[in-house]
């Protein structure tokens, strides 16, 4: 019996190259070469677009992989049939440039589509707020109750009289929503990889709860001690 294999797994190389090739998967022919150019970004920008995905715990780094967090796959359920993800209307785009460019097309015209494309794509995400997934919170290590929240740059427990919580930037690097997870029901991180100290090195720790409920780093090397 004949099985389909899953795609491979992106690294960040073959993720730059198909953003840079982005129109390959596009159907029509004459939309498909009309983006044979163009892609996802620039290459001055492309390797920016992962980090900022990144940061904003769309997607993580797992070893050599690229992978998607359960927030990236939730927004990708969401968009995945709307026009805003569609890549041929990127190819479209690019043939109504062409032809402006030909003197075949009023330029006017493509504005007003531009208008009405964007008009269309905020109808179909409003109301989207409403169907989100709601993410979940997380047991407080302090207070024991169901009641941490992540947040843009801190993680705290939304029990006033608690008063757990940690900051997300930890040595210029934002910690991602499993790397909290990790922290508050275990106790620590994983290795967090370009942490930067305040001499400016740079440097490889886990993060690790105290007795006290602040963090502390611990080194692959004072592990190995113990």
């Amino acid at each position: 019996e004949h099985k389909t294999k899953p795609k491979p797994l992106y690294t960040e190389a073959t993720l730059l190259s198909a953003m840079e090739n982005a129109g390959k998967e596009v159907k029509e022919d004459d939309k498909r070469k009309a983006m044979a150019e163009c892609g996802i970004g620039t290459p001055a920008t492309r390797a920016n677009i992962i980090e900022t995905l990144i940061l904003r715990d769309y997607i993580r780094r797992d070893r050599k992989s690229i992978i998607p967090t359960e927030k990236g796959l939730a927004v990708y359920e969401i968009v995945k049939n709307k026009k805003i993800a569609n890549a041929e209307m990127t190819g479209s785009w690019e043939l109504a440039l062409a032809a402006i460019e030909a003197g075949q097309m009023p330029a006017e015209k493509f504005a007003k589509g531009i208008n009405s494309y964007v008009g269309t794509i905020c109808e179909e995400l409003l109301p989207l707020s409403s169907e989100q997934k709601s993410y979940p919170v997380y047991r407080c290590p302090k207070c024991g109750q169901q009641s941490v929240g992540i947040y843009a740059k801190v993680a705290k427990c939304r029990h006033e009289t608690c008063g757990f919580y940690v900051f997300r930037e930890v040595c210029s690097i934002l910690l991602s929503e499993d790397n909290i997870r990790d922290l508050i029901s275990s106790g620590r991180t994983p290795i967090l990889k370009g942490l930067t100290s305040k001499a400016g090195k740079k440097f490889n720790a886990r993060l690790v709860l105290k007795d006290d409920y602040t963090t502390t780093f611990e080194f692959e090397q004072n592990k190995k001690r113990k």
